[in-house]
């Protein structure tokens, strides 16, 4: 309650009684598709009952929650589930898709207040997957988009142990994670300019005609590259002080980072007594990374103290 309450003081104007129509962990509330190696292509809707439906996991696999943002609906041939698809060709996951669409509506500002709410209901179900199949917090990936992202920080706060969070969408140009990509310097993406059509992560298309529509554009497109990082895409960057360095680092073969499903993390600690404190750089990606190109070698750049980055990407063409 304290938490909502501290939205509220924010004079966002909405009605409260909205707020008070509580998420649940029903189906008819907010839903968790589960998909499993023997059961890779139809649902089953689980629920935290007592035992948490622990029979329909594959216990010797891992878990991955993925989820939506803000004002996406799950229709037919929407990205989640091809990523979904992308990672049980991998190797042996539990995946679970979790709708939460009634909560991520507008306004805006009771979405956010949402994000809390159904974030705190979805760390429950998960502690009870936890405790139910054995399968433990750190062989659990969490990934979210936009606002699902927020909602899977939640989760992370009340299970500290998650194994990975992953976030896509808009971003900082601050460090935040153990790894922080910027496509593109994180800014336009080459794909989102007028006249071209873009694949919706709800399963639409969208003719980018409008200011908002490239500003969804680019917004949304991280799904996409996230999904061909499972496939067939290697997205390959090196340790670098400074753009004037490059050619440098990249024959000095410095430490390497790859974006996306399969990252490879930098991790930078230095000892300060009587404990260990972390670094975190951001990886920078400034490339014009473009979707409908087979090929393309490209130059990765952000200011100074981060890192500019070299990398071969093999993309595949939308279809």
């Amino acid at each position: 309650m304290k938490e909502i309450l501290k939205y509220l003081e924010t004079g966002v104007k909405y009605d409260i009684k909205e707020i008070f129509n509580p998420p649940s962990n029903r189906n008819d509330s907010i839903q968790y598709l589960l998909f499993t190696p023997e059961n890779p292509h139809n649902a089953l809707y689980i629920e935290p009952t007592e035992n948490c439906n622990h029979t329909l996991f594959n216990r010797s696999c891992g878990v991955i929650f993925i989820t939506h943002g803000y004002l996406t609906r799950l229709g037919p041939g929407n990205i989640f589930e091809k990523i979904k698809d992308a990672i049980l060709a991998t190797g042996c996951y539990n995946i679970i898709i979790l709708n939460w669409f009634p909560y991520a509506v507008p306004p805006y500002a009771l979405a956010i207040v949402n994000t809390l709410l159904v974030g705190n209901k979805v760390a429950e179900m998960i502690q009870c997957i936890i405790n139910r199949t054995g399968i433990p917090a750190d062989r659990f990936h969490l990934i979210g988009h936009s606002l699902g992202a927020h909602l899977f920080g939640i989760v992370g706060k009340n299970i500290p142990n998650i194994g990975r969070l992953s976030g896509e969408g808009l971003g900082l140009y601050q460090s935040i994670g153990w790894s922080d990509f910027f496509p593109n310097g994180g800014n336009h993406q080459p794909h989102c300019q007028k006249g071209n059509v873009f694949d919706r992560p709800d399963g639409t298309n969208l003719k980018l005609e409008t200011f908002l529509d490239l500003a969804v554009c680019n917004h949304e497109i991280s799904l996409q590259y996230f999904l061909y990082s499972i496939q067939n895409c290697t997205f390959l960057g090196t340790e670098c002080e400074s753009y004037s360095d490059l050619e440098n680092c990249r024959s000095e073969s410095k430490s390497t980072a790859i974006m996306g499903f399969f990252i490879m993390v930098l991790r930078f600690y230095r000892i300060v007594e009587p404990y260990e404190t972390s670094f975190r750089y951001p990886v920078a990606l400034n490339s014009p990374i473009d979707i409908e190109q087979i090929t393309q070698q490209s130059t990765f750049f952000q200011e100074e103290n981060r890192y500019a980055l070299t990398q071969n990407h093999h993309l595949v063409p939308l279809s």
